[in-house]
Parts: C-alpha cells; sequence; structure tokens
C-alpha cells in the first residue's frame, strides 16, 4: 500500500489495516502506533502534503497511451470532485477469521475521523481525528481525547489513487502494475465494472486488489485487498452521507 504516511497516517505495509484490539485500559497511543490506514496501495513513495484549504483537486496525470490509460485517467477524473467519503473496513486474518471493523470518513484534503468498532458491540472501541497536523485520540470509555502533533499534513484522498497507477504503468518509478477486468457485479444496487489489479512494486512487494468501479460516476464502491500472508481487507466506499470533521470540543 503505498504512499504509506499518517492518515497517523491509511498503514499496513500492503493494505489498509487497523491494529488488533487493545485492552480498554491502556494508555493512549502516540500517533505513529495509532492504527490508521494508508493512502493508496499504488506506490511506496510518501504521500505529497495536502493542497491549502479551499484549493481545488486536480489530477495532473499522464497523458493516456492506450485503453487501460483511458480508464484509469476517467477514474482519476472522477475522484479528483470527490470532497468527502466513508469507508466501511473488515480486516480478516488468514484463517478468515475477522478482527477489525473500522469507518473512517474523510473531508478532502487533510481531515479524517477514523472509528475502530467493538467486534461484539459494534461500539466505538477507539477514534481518531486528525486535521491537518493535529492529532486526537479517544479509548473506549473515556470522555478525553489526548492531542498530538506531526511535522506534514497529507491529503487523505490518496486512499484511492488512480493517478499514480496510471503514471506508474510504464515501470518508470520501478513499480509495474496490471489490470484485468472481471465479470460486473451490482454492489449496493449499482452496477460496477471490476477490475483486478496486481502491483509489483521495488523492493519485491507483490499487492492484489480488486475494485468495483461505478458504471454511472467512475467511483470506487469496493475493493479488496490480499495480503501475501492471507491477510485480507474488504472496503465499502459511500458519498452520501452528510458529514463534517472539526476539532473535538
Amino acid at each position: 500500500m503505498a504512499r504509506l504516511a499518517p492518515l497517523a497516517l491509511l498503514a499496513l505495509a500492503v493494505m489498509l489495516a487497523c491494529g488488533r484490539a487493545a485492552a480498554p485500559t491502556a494508555a493512549p497511543a502516540s500517533p505513529a502506533s495509532v492504527a490508521t490506514p494508508s493512502p493508496s496501495l499504488s506506490s511506496p513513495a510518501r504521500p505529497a502534503p495536502a493542497p491549502s484549504p479551499g484549493a481545488a483537486i486536480q489530477p495532473s496525470p499522464a497523458a493516456p497511451r492506450d485503453a487501460i490509460d483511458e480508464k484509469l485517467l476517467a477514474w482519476s477524473t472522477a475522484w479528483a470532485t470527490v470532497q468527502r467519503f466513508r469507508v466501511d473496513i473488515e480486516t480478516k486474518d488468514g484463517a478468515g477469521v475477522v478482527y477489525n471493523r473500522s469507518i473512517m470518513r474523510v473531508v478532502r484534503p487533510d481531515r479524517y475521523h477514523l472509528t475502530n468498532l467493538d467486534l461484539e458491540t459494534r461500539q466505538p472501541r477507539t477514534q481518531t481525528i486528525v486535521i491537518g497536523t493535529k492529532t486526537w485520540v479517544k479509548l473506549a470509555g473515556s470522555d478525553r481525547w489526548e492531542p498530538f502533533d506531526s511535522q506534514d499534513a497529507f491529503d487523505f484522498g490518496q486512499a484511492w489513487d488512480p493517478t499514480t497507477l496510471l503514471e506508474e504503468r510504464s515501470g518508470a518509478t520501478g513499480a509495474t502494475h496490471s489490470l484485468e477486468q472481471l465479470a460486473s457485479e451490482t454492489i449496493d444496487g449499482i452496477p460496477c465494472e471490476r477490475w483486478s489489479i496486481v502491483s509489483e512494486l521495488p523492493l519485491g512487494v507483490t499487492l492484489q486488489y480488486t475494485v468495483w468501479i461505478a458504471e454511472t460516476d467512475r467511483l470506487p464502491r469496493q475493493i479488496a485487498y490480499v495480503q501475501p500472508d492471507g491477510l485480507t481487507q474488504l472496503q465499502r466506499y459511500s458519498y452520501d452521507e452528510e458529514f463534517d470533521i472539526q476539532p473535538p470540543g
């Protein structure tokens, strides 16, 4: 999952994932140890700083060379219009057992609220809010948000980054990406194209994932990641929820 950074910040090495449950009495973790999602799976490079508030989010992709590049350009253009989105995340271990469920809400360019859920009660276990270079963490059973500072703000819209896939298909950065269109499927009543993507990254890292792209607006509705050790993660994307992300009061 490349472009690793604080979403502390979207980071397991090769997939958006959240850590196993911590004891409710544990002391708040520092931002570096808070399990949060990592931006895109398409490049091992660090994500670029977020644009200043109010700046237009525009892609700057390379010129398309073939039909797949044209497809990636269309996805990138659609993704550039998104200002806020929600991702429901479920992570399973190699035996197929669910060990984490989370909800991530993002307001671009530099705000997100991640809620890790208790597997039995589905109530919040830990919550993390990031706004620019400020981070706040709250554990279950506590009314206190612990504040932390980081050095940089990041564009959390890189959770899905078709622009990077387009730019790196040539292999110029040492990464290559192969895409194969599969049979279409419907997600939440929305007809979607389904694509298998294999990314070969430097240092021998291989990422495999499947993405479901809505035929109407060309935005992702579901992404399924598979890690070499069998760890899997399913992300469900939605765009119709109205929310804002402000510093905790």
